[in-house]
């Protein structure tokens, strides 16, 4: 399965495809697929290993994995701080933050 990632305050709008599950963060990991944000990240607020989308039976979810910023989802109209190691829900349209960037889930494949 293929999820489809956009940069909605980048430099350029950028859409990225990768396989789930998805590892987000500044560091490129052998063994995970990884969107490697870090030459969106001038000041190092995004962790090396951030955050992480899954997908299984309950759905979409997004893990912070203990960054050092937290990672933030929009829902109905509020910013909600995920919990750390605890899986969320996710939906398509979501928009959630991780360190200075707005990252929108565009779709699954």
């Amino acid at each position: 399965m293929k999820i489809y990632i956009s940069v909605l305050n980048g430099p350029t709008d950028e859409t990225f495809i990768r396989r789930l599950p998805l590892l987000i963060g500044r560091a490129l990991v052998e063994s995970k697929e990884v969107l490697d944000l870090n030459d969106y990240d001038p000041e190092k607020l995004i962790s090396q290993q951030h955050c992480e989308i899954t997908l299984n039976n309950d759905g979409l979810k997004i893990i912070d994995l203990g960054s050092k910023n937290g990672t933030y989802i929009f829902k109905h109209g509020k910013l909600k701080q995920i919990s750390k190691d605890e899986p969320y829900p996710l939906s398509l349209k979501d928009i959630f933050v991780v360190g200075p960037l707005l990252l929108r889930v565009e779709a699954l494949e």
